[in-house]
């Protein structure tokens, strides 16, 4: 069952997220970048800075690993996600993939391919063994 929400359920105190369907990812463009993009737009963080602790520029697996392994002091682990969270997943142990928390079942992110879309949490759960939710530190919400 393809559970990827319709712009049109989207509740209206999370139709930020509107402003990013559609978005097409590119090689220079990834999930990470649209990630770090929202982030900036939305809250002003520069998530780049943030990772600068690791090198620059960043891969896509360096910045999962780095979060996961708390080597990012910038970044909280959260057990409940909230708008504007980080999702870091993997298909194994791995972290590799990245979007951003719309709702509580819900994260908009690209994919290789794919311009950026909403998915549901739970279809997100059917398709990567590990999935964790990250807040700025400074922030402090979750």
């Amino acid at each position: 069952m393809n559970t990827t929400k319709d712009l049109n359920s989207l509740p209206s105190e999370r139709s930020w997220a509107l402003d990013y369907i559609g978005i097409n990812w590119t090689p220079d463009f990834n999930c990470w970048d649209f990630a770090k993009w929202v982030l900036l737009d939305r809250l002003g963080i520069d998530a780049a800075t943030a990772f600068d602790a690791i090198h620059n520029p960043l891969s896509i697996d360096d910045s999962g690993e780095a979060i996961a392994n708390g080597l990012l002091g910038s970044w909280k682990e959260v057990s409940s996600p909230m708008p504007l969270h980080l999702c870091v997943m993997g298909k194994k142990d791995t972290l590799h993939h990245v979007g951003v928390v719309v709702d509580s079942d819900t994260i908009i992110h690209t994919n290789k391919g794919m311009p950026a879309c909403c998915t549901s949490i739970e279809e997100i759960k059917t398709k990567f063994k590990t999935i964790k939710f990250y807040t700025y530190a400074k922030d402090h919400t979750g």
